[in-house]
């Protein structure tokens, strides 16, 4: 298990001139708060891959981790790797890739569902794919993969420390504040909500002055024809 601390983990990544990491940056906070939040570990990566969490689940998180390829031996290096442990011994194994800007390259999570199917653990293995909105993955590459949006993935975190007051601690807050900088919400802001009322309104203005021009233009057609047009 990776026992580094979230300044750590994070000093590689400060931005330099021409450089602004902020894929990993994010990938390595969001890793570390699940890290030292077990309970809230459990919750979010039973929803991720779509069974009931466990209170007996011991949850290592890990980043940075390398695999060669089987057919290549190239190396391919997923963005988190889970393991659940129960007290039977390993019993789930989980890829993560996760892109904010950046969208996956052709064949990345086909590589990476062979990797998963190439592993000698017997349980069970999945891999997900988070994104901050809808990307498109290329033909063959989504075989098995689970798609989340990390707007839901907040949505999960913002319920169980709803359901946990006090328990929480100040760095889930802050990952959720991190991510809703990063646009990783599903929540509309006041200001947000403003601004589309405001948007729906000048549109509809304009389209009633639009249909007031029209309405003119088909007026002064008819006089310049002599009333017919």
């Amino acid at each position: 298990m990776n026992k580094r601390g979230l300044l750590s983990r994070l000093i590689s990544y400060a931005p330099r001139e021409g450089r602004v990491p902020k894929e990993d940056f994010f990938t390595e906070a969001f890793a570390h708060v699940m890290q030292v939040t077990p309970a809230l570990a459990r919750h979010v990566l039973a929803r991720m891959v779509e069974v009931e969490p466990s209170n007996e689940w011991h949850v290592s998180i890990e980043t940075q981790c390398s695999y060669p390829i089987p057919e290549t031996g190239a190396p391919c290096r997923p963005d988190i790797v889970v393991e659940i442990s129960n007290e039977a011994g390993l019993d789930r194994v989980i890829l993560i890739e996760s892109k904010i800007d950046a969208v996956a390259a052709g064949g990345q999570l086909g590589n990476y569902r062979a990797v998963l199917d190439g592993l000698s653990h017997r349980g069970a293995k999945h891999l997900v794919y988070l994104t901050r909105a809808p990307e498109r993955i290329e033909s063959g590459d989504d075989l098995g993969v689970k798609r989340w949006y990390w707007g839901q993935v907040r949505a999960w975190i913002v319920a169980w420390r709803r359901e946990h007051a006090g328990q929480s601690g100040v760095l889930v807050d802050e990952l959720l504040t991190l991510m809703e900088d990063l646009q990783m919400s599903l929540e509309i802001s006041e200001r947000e909500l403003v601004s589309a009322v405001g948007y729906f309104g000048a549109r509809k203005k304009l389209m009633q002055i639009i249909g007031a021009s029209w309405q003119d233009c088909l007026e002064l057609s008819k006089r310049a024809s002599g009333g017919s047009i």
